[in-house]
C-alpha cells in the first residue's frame, strides 16, 4: 500500500539524485550567498524559480527525472505477486498513483533544498519576491558576483512569487509524468533504449534549443523540457510561446500517454524485468 510506495521512492536511486542536486544546488546559491551576506538581505523562498531558467541547471535536473523512472513500466520480479494479487488494473493505477506522487515528490524535494542551503544567510519568509532577489533582478550584480542563475525583472512583474512557484510546479510535475509514461509505453513495446532515447535527447535538447531558438524562434514549441524556465513563456513573439499552449500540451499529453500506457498494458503479454 501506501508505505510500500514510500519504501519504493527513497529507493538507492533517490540517493543518487539527492547528491547530484546537492552539488548542483550548491554551485548555483554559493554566489547568492556571499551577496546575500555582504547586503544582509536575507533570500525569499522562492529562489529555485530562478535556478531553471539556466539551460544546463534545467538540462541535469530532467536527466535526475529520467534516471529515476529510467525502471518504468516497473515489471520488475517482485511485482508479479502484487500485480496476481492486485489484478492488473488495479495494479496499475497504483503505479499511476506512484507515478504522479514521486513527481511531485522529487519537485518539492528540489524545492525545499533550494531554501534549505540558505538557512546559514537567512530566509525572508515572504510572500512577494524579497528585496534580495529584487535587488539581483534590478541591479548588475548578476556580472559582479558571476551568478550562474538569472533574474529577470519582467518575470517578476508577469507573475507574483506564488503564481510563479505554482506555475513551475505543475509544469514540471507534468512533465515529470509524462517522462515515465513515454518510458513505460516503450517499455511495453519492448523499445525501452528508444524511449530512454527519446526523453534523454529531449532533455539535451533544452540547452541546443537556447541556440537554435535564436534563428528558428518555432523549436520552442516542440522543446518542453524549456518551458522549465518560465520566462520563455508570455506573448512575445519568437521568444516565448503562449501560456495557453503550455498548459493544454501537458494535459492532453498527460492524458494521451496515460490513456496508450494503459491500452497497451492490458493488452501485452508480459516479460517481467530482472532486478536492479
Amino acid at each position: 500500500g501506501f508505505w510500500k510506495m514510500i519504501r519504493k521512492f527513497f529507493s538507492r536511486k533517490i540517493v543518487i539524485i539527492l547528491l547530484i542536486q546537492i552539488m548542483m544546488l550548491l554551485w548555483f546559491s554559493v554566489s547568492i550567498q556571499n551577496f546575500s551576506i555582504d547586503v544582509r538581505y536575507p533570500v525569499a523562498p522562492w529562489v529555485c524559480v530562478f535556478y531553471f531558467i539556466n539551460p544546463f541547471f534545467a538540462m541535469v535536473w530532467q536527466i535526475c527525472v529520467i534516471f529515476f523512472f529510467s525502471d518504468a513500466p516497473f515489471l520488475q520480479y517482485k511485482e508479479m505477486y502484487r500485480m496476481i494479487r492486485l489484478g492488473r488494473k488495479r495494479w496499475f493505477w497504483k503505479m499511476q498513483g506512484y507515478v504522479v506522487g514521486s513527481s511531485a515528490a522529487l519537485f518539492f524535494i528540489e524545492a525545499g533544498l533550494s531554501i534549505l542551503l540558505f538557512l546559514p544567510c537567512g530566509i525572508d519568509w515572504t510572500w512577494d519576491w524579497g528585496r534580495l532577489l529584487y535587488t539581483l533582478a534590478m541591479t548588475n550584480v548578476e556580472t559582479e558576483y558571476s551568478l550562474l542563475a538569472v533574474f529577470p525583472y519582467t518575470l517578476m512583474i508577469r507573475y507574483t512569487a506564488l503564481e510563479a512557484m505554482i506555475l513551475l510546479a505543475v509544469i514540471s510535475i507534468f512533465l515529470n509524468i509524462m517522462t515515465a509514461e513515454v518510458i513505460a509505453i516503450a517499455g511495453l513495446l519492448k523499445g525501452h533504449a528508444i524511449g530512454m532515447g527519446l526523453v534523454f535527447g529531449a532533455a539535451l535538447y533544452v540547452v541546443a534549443e537556447r541556440n537554435i531558438s535564436r534563428e528558428m524562434p518555432e523549436v520552442l514549441y516542440f522543446s518542453p523540457y524549456s518551458w522549465l524556465n518560465l520566462d520563455r513563456i508570455g506573448m512575445n513573439s519568437g521568444y516565448q510561446i503562449p501560456l495557453l499552449y503550455v498548459l493544454v500540451f501537458l494535459a492532453a499529453g498527460g492524458l494521451g500517454l496515460l490513456l496508450c500506457w494503459r491500452s497497451i498494458y492490458l493488452k501485452t503479454d508480459l516479460l517481467w524485468m530482472k532486478e536492479d
